[in-house]
């Protein structure tokens, strides 16, 4: 008893999705957060599918701080496999549909990471508003009325 009382006392705080989230968003402009936010996801125990995904997004978002062009291409692949694993596991978590989303709408057309652009972006439109998480519910709008070009009827199922 005094053991399993000692380890729970002593266990290493790990980092709650919204911590991930906000660094996440940072780490897109900054190298240094990306890479200590990689160093995070790497330490995190269990295979859940979501914190599989941010440590595929953030391995494409150090792609773009590497200088030479195998690494960065070695380090987008790898995020790729990462997300796409996270992806399949979970198909209809959001919050993966979103960063895989923000990924390929954001990716050199020349690494071929385009094709779920539109499948992303509907399931999105059509899942976001039934969201209890109203963190991710603004994150996911917000990006959605900023970064694609919704017709009328898309805009209508934001509301």
């Amino acid at each position: 008893m005094f053991f399993l009382f000692f380890m729970i006392l002593f266990q290493p705080s790990s980092l709650d999705i919204s911590q991930i989230r906000d660094k996440y968003h940072l780490a897109i402009y900054d190298e240094k957060i990306a890479n200590a936010l990689d160093a995070e996801l790497r330490t995190l125990e269990g295979g859940e599918s979501i914190f599989q995904g941010y440590q595929g997004a953030v391995k494409m978002l150090l792609a773009k701080f590497a200088f030479m062009p195998n690494t960065k291409y070695a380090l987008f692949t790898n995020g790729k496999v990462l997300l796409e694993k996270a992806v399949f596991a979970s198909p209809s978590d959001l919050e993966l549909r979103y960063l895989r989303l923000s990924i390929q709408q954001n990716s050199p057309a020349f690494l071929g990471y385009k094709s779920d652009i539109e499948t992303d972006k509907q399931l999105l439109l059509r899942g976001v508003s039934d969201l209890k998480d109203s963190e991710l519910k603004i994150l996911i709008k917000s990006y959605l009325i900023s970064s694609c070009n919704l017709t009328e009827a898309e805009r209508q199922l934001l509301k």
